[in-house]
């Protein structure tokens, strides 16, 4: 009897085996954009809620007190504020509108007396940098030793949901301060966490300093109540909504609150040495856009929170903020300004501008309660200058650089502004 055919089945040869796995990696590398497209187009969708949630978090705080918050409370206790000298615990206009943000617990477990005397057990002056020696703790914050503990956050080290972005793939990582008197000998539970925030609010175009009484200085002011850049000779061209202890109702603003910036959005630091982006204090970068009707330059790994070069004292602290190998800052690029800019990283940075890690521009909050995603090559002027906008015989060109940005950002310029150019 005859064997039975046997029907041989052929495998695949190595040619035909290499094919399909090019073809399935060229499917992949198509199909990847898309779904990376797909997934930030979700992330920028729950930016924008995040940020119309932050605008009826203000406008509900202006309802209750007919003004918008400060941007940071200086107490009237203070003889000078200096925000480009550190962070200094003042509260920022975020625990403010707190209550709006379904965060009335946590606004009530902060122990902050910016007052002279002893209020409900809490000492004069404590603030979100203040040191309970009777708990050996924090008086508004979890310590890293809290951390390591294993304990739950609380105060500034409480992440706020509705103020994160979540294409800011940084905000896991809280700012560390440390607020005991030894920078040499540090202690884990006097190193102090604060959580991270994406969402700042307009306060002025020129600098951050405020002083009290209306000190005379060398950096002409932005804030309180008797600023030349706040109620003075330069105040059309540099006052926002929401500066250093002093702020306007919407009747004030008078460029019209649809054609004036109300907040913006930051990107959080790039390691923990970087304050930028933090929700509790006030201060520019963290929660407040100062300066930011320049072109900026990228964010440098190179600085410290506040963008000046990290000095070998304050190498020695044991909280470092180096990292700067060329490609991690390619990788950790953020844009710093809008438009952003291709500055070199190595210049260095301006921390109070409008930021995000969005391609192609950032959202921004108008008076009115809209939202808008601008885009980074928005119209705008080259001022110049780091610490203010002068406006006198020297720069005879200054108006012809205020531009649709630098409009939006002021809130009384009196100047026409283009819509088609606003986005």
């Amino acid at each position: 009897m005859a064997a039975p055919y046997l029907h041989l089945r052929r495998a695949f040869t190595l040619v035909e085996l290499l094919v399909v796995i090019v073809i399935i990696a060229i499917l992949i590398a198509l199909l990847l954009p898309a779904i990376q497209s797909a997934r930030e187009s979700a992330r920028r969708s729950v930016c924008n809620s995040n940020m119309k949630q932050v605008g009826l978090a203000l406008y509900g705080y202006h309802d209750a007190n007919r003004a918008f918050p400060y941007s940071v409370y200086i107490p009237n206790t203070t003889t000078n504020f200096g925000a480009a000298s550190g962070p200094a615990g003042y509260r920022s206009w975020i625990v403010l509108v707190l209550p709006w943000l379904e965060g009335s617990t946590l606004r009530d477990s902060l122990k902050l007396n910016s007052t002279n005397k002893m209020v409900n057990g809490i000492p004069p002056g404590t603030n979100f940098m203040s040191f309970n020696s009777v708990t050996g703790k924090p008086w508004n914050g979890s310590s890293l030793q809290e951390q390591m503990a294993g304990q739950p956050p609380r105060g500034s080290a409480v992440d706020v949901q509705a103020l994160l972005c979540p294409s800011d793939f940084r905000t896991d990582v809280k700012f560390q301060y440390y607020i005991g008197s030894n920078q040499f000998n540090q202690q884990p539970d006097q190193v102090q966490l604060y959580a991270r925030n994406n969402y700042a609010v307009n306060a002025c175009a020129t600098n951050s300093v405020a002083y009290p009484g209306g000190a005379t200085v060398n950096e002409p002011p932005c804030g309180w109540r008797d600023q030349a850049y706040w109620t003075g000779p330069y105040s059309f061209m540099s006052r926002g909504v929401m500066a250093a202890s002093v702020s306007l109702s919407l009747k004030q603003i008078t460029d019209g609150s649809s054609h004036t910036l109300l907040a913006g959005e930051v990107c959080a630091g790039l390691n923990y040495g970087d304050g930028r982006g933090v929700w509790s204090f006030g201060a520019p970068g963290a929660n407040a856009l100062w300066r930011h009707t320049q072109q900026q330059s990228p964010n440098s790994l190179a600085v410290d929170w506040l963008g000046k070069p990290f000095s070998d004292a304050a190498k020695a602290t044991g909280i470092p903020n180096d990292g700067t190998h060329a490609a991690e800052i390619a990788d950790l690029f953020v844009k710093d300004g809008i438009p952003a800019g291709t500055a070199d990283p190595s210049v260095g940075m301006q921390t109070g501008s409008v930021r995000s890690r969005h391609p192609g521009g950032a959202h921004v909050l108008f008076a009115d309660g809209s939202a808008h995603f601008i885009s980074d090559f928005i119209e705008h002027g080259n001022l110049g200058g780091y610490w203010e906008l002068e406006y006198d015989n020297n720069r005879p060109n200054f108006m012809a650089n205020f531009l649709t940005w630098e409009r939006l950002v002021a809130s009384g310029d009196g100047l026409l502004i283009d819509e088609t150019k606003i986005e």
